[in-house]
């Protein structure tokens, strides 16, 4: 008479740090030459950033993470400034 169900909670997990890393560093070394390299804040080294055709992204070869990040654009200063955009009249 009594009917047994059973529940599969699905659940996502996200990731917002590359494993190993849990606070990224933001700060370059004074005296570290970025000659061609992007800063990964989480590998807290110059690394070459390898382009990933599928994604479309640049990628970290340390670590994975891709030039899109956040705290990727805030140490290498990628954001675009809101002065390159010019004003419609």
């Amino acid at each position: 008479m009594g009917l047994t169900r059973t529940i599969k909670s699905v659940t996502r997990t996200a990731t917002l740090t590359p494993p190993g890393r849990r606070t990224p560093v933001m700060d370059i070394p004074p005296g570290t030459i970025l000659k061609g390299k992007l800063w990964c804040p989480y590998c807290a080294e110059p690394t070459v950033f390898k382009k990933d055709p599928e994604l479309d992204v640049k990628k970290c070869k340390g670590c994975g993470i891709s030039d899109r990040d956040f705290h990727v654009k805030t140490a290498n200063r990628l954001w675009p400034s809101i002065f390159d955009k010019k004003i419609k009249k």
